[in-house]
């Protein structure tokens, strides 16, 4: 009685198909290869035989030869291709409230169409709307002309008195700069001096009646009693 190679399943039934009240046709592949039996179901989910294997290549595949090494040397030895040509950047001008564009052209020698048409300037008003303009490298491949942009030590001094003092009012921290000849140190001591006299006794009313704002703030250098006492 052979049975399936594959389930193990029966394939020649021991019963007389005419006394079986249910009579089964079953199917049997057998394999070419090896032999095997093999019934419809597991036939039809896996045809290829289990056992088979594909013999392997005798010779070996035709493949590209390697490059010969008079190239691999030429290859190694090639100089790399040259860097693109240099190009000069253009120049930044800073503006400044008091520039126009004829006194930009006499500085950086450049013609004013060429300075017009290359920052896309159609109108000399419109010169008010812009933070800087670029001056062309093929007229000007000198430095930048413009402004220096560092704080001047007056500023600089303000604004650590500000920091130092939490003072947010810009005519007061002015105000202490100028009693202390620009003396950071000096302003800083007066004011902590005035912040804990205040604690003390209170603010002091304003008596600087020309300090008064649009706003009708009165001027906060008027509550510091230092300077008008």
């Amino acid at each position: 009685m052979a049975a399936c190679s594959a389930c193990g399943q029966l394939l020649l039934r021991s019963v007389d198909a005419a006394l079986d009240e249910k009579p089964v046709e079953m199917t049997v592949h057998t394999s070419a290869c090896c032999g095997r039996q093999v019934c419809n179901p597991c036939a039809n989910v896996s045809p290829f035989c289990p056992t088979q294997k594909r013999p392997l290549p005798t010779a070996p595949v035709p493949g590209k030869p390697p490059p010969a090494a008079s190239q691999q040397e030429a290859s190694r030895t090639a100089s790399p291709p040259p860097p693109p040509p240099y190009t000069d950047a253009d120049v930044v001008h800073h503006l400044r409230s008091t520039d126009t564009l004829p006194a930009l052209s006499l500085l950086y020698s450049t013609p004013l169409p060429i300075l017009r048409s290359y920052n896309r300037l159609y109108s000399d008003a419109l010169l008010a709307a812009r933070s800087h303009i670029l001056i062309p490298a093929s007229h000007y491949l000198g430095p930048s002309l413009s402004p220096s942009t560092t704080q001047s030590p007056r500023s600089t001094a303000l604004a650590r008195f500000q920091l130092a003092s939490k003072c947010v009012d810009y005519d007061l921290a002015n105000a202490y700069l100028d009693a202390a000849d620009g003396q950071l140190d000096a302003a800083l001591k007066q004011y902590a001096a005035d912040e804990q006299w205040e604690r003390a006794h209170g603010p002091a009313p304003s008596r600087v009646g020309q300090a008064s704002s649009s706003n009708g703030k009165v001027g906060s250098a008027g509550l510091r009693r230092g300077f008008f006492q």
